[in-house]
């Protein structure tokens, strides 16, 4: 699991999503943030619909799923 106080959380639609949701998906500090940000877009805003793959690629889901790895 990550720790957020070593992360810092770019300003902008991943901090809204983290404020709103309490949760970023682990790995997502690997990510491109605008990356992130275009999928937290596509996935209107909600962080519990993205999937961080190993390769650093996002998923956008159909549905929310339940988190595991909280940040």
């Amino acid at each position: 699991m990550d720790d957020i106080t070593v992360q810092r959380v770019p300003p902008g639609p991943v901090l809204d999503a983290l404020r709103t949701y309490h949760w970023l998906p682990a790995r997502w500090g690997s990510v491109h943030p605008v990356l992130l940000e275009a999928a937290l877009d596509l996935a209107d805003g909600d962080p519990r619909r993205l999937r961080v793959d190993d390769d650093g690629s996002v998923a956008v889901l159909n549905r929310p799923v339940e988190p595991e790895n909280q940040v």
